[in-house]
């Protein structure tokens, strides 16, 4: 039935959502109570060691955004003003 076939859209939004929450973000009431579908794994092509790269590059990605807010929170005053360093 047209219920039970996979879509590219259903299929990526669910591999988004399995590493987003196996990540810990955007963990909602159900925690880590996710479970991965592996047709929808199969539908994009990809293995499971694929999935672990992914999920490997996308802490890698987390982390180097995470400093340029830093970097960019370092050049804020007290009050959000710009600060000049001599």
């Amino acid at each position: 039935s047209s219920a039970d076939k996979m879509t590219d859209l259903m299929a990526t939004a669910h591999l988004a959502d399995v590493i987003c929450m196996t990540l810990g973000i955007g963990l909602g009431s159900d925690g880590l109570m996710y479970r991965l579908d592996d047709k929808a794994l199969a539908h994009v092509g990809l293995s499971h060691a694929d999935l672990m790269g992914i999920m490997s590059e996308t802490v890698h990605q987390i982390s180097a955004a995470g400093s340029l807010f830093q970097m960019e929170q370092l050049g804020k005053g007290a009050e959000g003003s710009e600060t000049r360093v001599a």
